[in-house]
């Protein structure tokens, strides 16, 4: 069972944009599906019409739920900074419900329409069967992807004059999160972040923010953005780049999960919620 939620949990980024598990295996249930009920249903048009309807309509109910969904989890969160509706997913619990309501549409849908079940239970359960192929290759590409990396070292200077060295974490998880002050998606998400950083006990991850310096106008651009957002986490400056370079960092935000050997075990491209770094940081 936790090794379910642990993939549920997990992201697919293709290029700049980062899909949550959930979603990408449902964009694979419904085009697998669709593709199969054309051939079941070759004969049944309005029938095939009727299913093709309903499960585009469902698909539109998940992404709108999800999208909606950090009112419900992260209101507090969304309040500071309503960025957050248009960067996030609501982490694991808004996907669940998102796949939840998508179900209820679908269920509604039969019933108001009246489709006999006899009509509609052989191409459902196609519907089920090409998609749950479709998701478990999935599920097998992602959880076979990691690459094996050496050590992370890194030496470098927080906005307050303090340096920070990988060695000095060795034996902790280290949560590193790179961004820059002109990224959208980087200003969505410190609510979050915030709200991550203040949950760590003594005993938990260290979290760290690496702002991409060398892209900014100056080290002004950086103090400006941490009081502008209300950042309650430390700040380093990568001065050069060289840290973001090294680790091969194409898109901000990006967060990288690190483990107590200082081995890069996990990275994610994206905006991300509370919920998805705590379950993270659960791994150690």
């Amino acid at each position: 069972m936790q090794g379910i939620v642990s993939l549920f949990s997990r992201s697919l980024s293709l290029g700049p944009v980062t899909l949550p598990f959930w979603l990408a295996a449902a964009v694979l249930v419904l085009a697998a599906g669709t593709s199969v009920n054309r051939l079941l249903l070759s004969r049944r048009k309005r029938l095939r019409r009727e299913l093709s309807s309903i499960m585009t309509s469902a698909f539109i109910v998940l992404i709108v739920t999800a999208k909606l969904s950090p009112l419900l989890f992260s209101a507090s969160s969304v309040f500071r900074q309503p960025l957050l509706l248009l960067y996030g997913w609501g982490g694991t619990a808004g996907g669940i419900l998102a796949l939840c309501a998508s179900a209820a549409f679908i269920v509604y849908s039969l019933v108001k329409r009246r489709i006999p079940p006899g009509w509609s239970l052989a191409p459902l359960i196609a519907y089920g069967a090409a998609g749950g192929l479709a998701v478990v290759i999935l599920a097998v590409a992602i959880s076979s992807s990691r690459e094996v990396r050496s050590p992370v070292d890194f030496e470098l200077t927080d906005i307050s004059g303090t340096v920070h060295t990988s060695v000095q974490y060795r034996g902790r998880m280290v949560i590193l999160n790179f961004w820059a002050s002109w990224c959208p998606p980087c200003r969505a998400e410190v609510p979050e972040l915030n709200t991550f950083n203040a949950s760590i006990d003594g005993d938990g991850p260290v979290f760290l923010s690496v702002n991409l310096t060398g892209s900014e106008s100056g080290r002004g651009a950086v103090i400006d953005f941490a009081e502008q957002t209300g950042i309650e986490y430390p700040i380093l400056l990568d001065s050069g780049n060289r840290l973001s370079n090294l680790l091969g960092i194409r898109y901000l935000p990006t967060t990288m999960i690190i483990d107590t050997d200082g081995v890069p075990i996990e990275s994610r491209s994206g905006a991300v919620s509370a919920s998805w770094l705590r379950s993270r940081s659960l791994r150690r």
